[in-house]
């Protein structure tokens, strides 16, 4: 069974839980926290540019290492080496290491993958050096190692490179408060062992698409009376691109037996989401070809305030921007449906499914955890004052503005009635 619940409802329970907790609340920094302040403190902008750099970080390290081995290792090994030992063994390992040493840094390891060409080891670099250079087995294991994020962050922090948002030298304070929350973050880690949190996204995901789909078979079989038809599509790709047909690999996948569609626009990719999790048409009975779509479904496995804020900043502009073109088409194994064609449906609706609803006080605290996020990427005194004292301490009225923001998606989704719907458990 299912129940829907008024979403302004919920979300006045939350903000009065908010609300109860005083003026301003508390929380403990935690893992997740980390990396961005490391990012802040260090003057980046993004965590794009910051996972950048330390993807960079890592290559550097990697070229480092191996430049090591090979300068400390190999060639002293090949100067021991007879003549004929390395016409027979490694004929061309010293132009290969004077490439690798010259390559471009940032390239990392692959230029010392070539170190072992040829017919005789075909590019095992281990194998080579198991065989040619024994003694050197041990220190490239450890020069092979790929470098952790810790690492890599130790040396960005260390780099004279970082510069503040005003093109001055990092200063050292700041400096320092990123090391220290880089030390506490990989010491938590290491001392924590984790915990399941119920499995990956992925397959959450699939599990509410599962239940999502249940239910609309279920409503399906009660409402088979209707004067409509009702066809459920599940998994429906949009397609942004030009042409109004299907490439040969969508057809394949709109064969006799589909239950999914692709939807086709000429709206740009960045204005339209990639997929809908279910697709509700209704045609005119007697077999008529003549529909429209009538609901769009999104399938949460836990619905709270950042699942709904998902929903509604991502989806709802997406369903309204296709409904404004003219073009979009619903292709499906039946036929076409055009996305504009509402005249029997006065406004389409947009159903949030979820398997369980946030608990009120639950949600409050994630609402308070999105709020501390959000200060820890803005006041630089207030990031480093967090590092040391480990909690950080934010206005309710952060909290409330993120609630705010999620009831404002929903009151401006013009054209749009949405409806929050939870199967099996309604958890408030």
């Amino acid at each position: 069974s299912t129940t829907e619940v008024d979403i302004l409802w919920y979300l006045s329970e939350v903000e009065a839980e908010l609300r109860n907790g005083g003026p301003t609340f508390i929380r403990r920094i935690s893992e997740p926290n980390r990396k961005p302040m490391i990012a802040r403190l260090l003057g980046f902008q993004d965590p794009v540019s910051f996972g950048r750099a330390v993807r960079n970080a890592r290559s550097l390290l990697e070229h480092g290492r191996l430049s090591a081995f090979c300068r400390d290792e190999l060639l002293p090994g090949l100067d021991r080496m007879s003549a004929d030992e390395v016409d027979c063994k490694v004929p061309h390992l010293a132009d290969a290491i004077e490439y690798a040493l010259s390559s471009d840094p940032s390239s990392g390891a692959r230029a010392f993958k070539r170190l072992a060409s040829g017919r005789k080891y075909r590019g095992d670099v281990e194998a080579m050096v198991r065989d040619a250079f024994p003694e050197s087995a041990g220190a490239h294991a450890v020069a092979s190692l790929n470098p952790t994020d810790e690492e890599a962050i130790e040396a960005i922090i260390a780099s004279t490179d970082l510069r503040d948002e005003d093109g001055a030298t990092l200063p050292t304070q700041r400096r320092d408060a990123a090391l220290r929350c880089l030390r506490a973050q990989y010491r938590s880690s290491r001392g924590g062992g984790g915990c399941d949190k119920g499995g990956s996204s992925l397959s959450n995901g699939q599990q509410a698409e599962r239940e999502c789909l249940v239910a609309l078979e279920e409503r399906h079989r009660r409402k088979t009376q209707d004067a409509y038809d009702t066809v459920v599509l599940e998994s429906v790709k949009v397609n942004a691109r030009a042409s109004r047909s299907p490439h040969r690999k969508e057809k394949r996948i709109l064969g006799p037996e589909s239950s999914t569609g692709i939807i086709l626009t000429e709206l740009d990719r960045e204005g339209v989401c990639s997929e809908f999790d279910a697709i509700v048409l209704q045609r005119s009975g007697g077999g008529s070809d003549e529909g429209w779509v009538s609901e769009v479904w999104e399938a949460k496995l836990s619905v709270g305030p950042s699942a709904l804020h998902d929903a509604l900043s991502k989806k709802v502009p997406a369903i309204q921007a296709l409904l404004s073109d003219p073009g979009a088409m619903l292709v499906y194994r039946e036929g076409n449906v055009p996305m504009a064609y509402c005249r029997e449906a006065p406004s389409l609706m947009f159903n949030i499914f979820g398997i369980e609803l946030l608990p009120a006080a639950n949600a409050a605290g994630q609402v308070r955890a999105i709020a501390s996020a959000r200060a820890l990427q803005g006041d630089l005194d207030l990031v480093i004052k967090a590092v040391d004292e480990g909690v950080i301490e934010v206005d309710t009225e952060e909290a409330l503005d993120h609630v705010k923001t999620v009831r404002n998606l929903l009151i401006e989704a013009h054209h749009v009635h949405i409806t929050l719907t939870i199967g099996n458990t309604l958890i408030v």
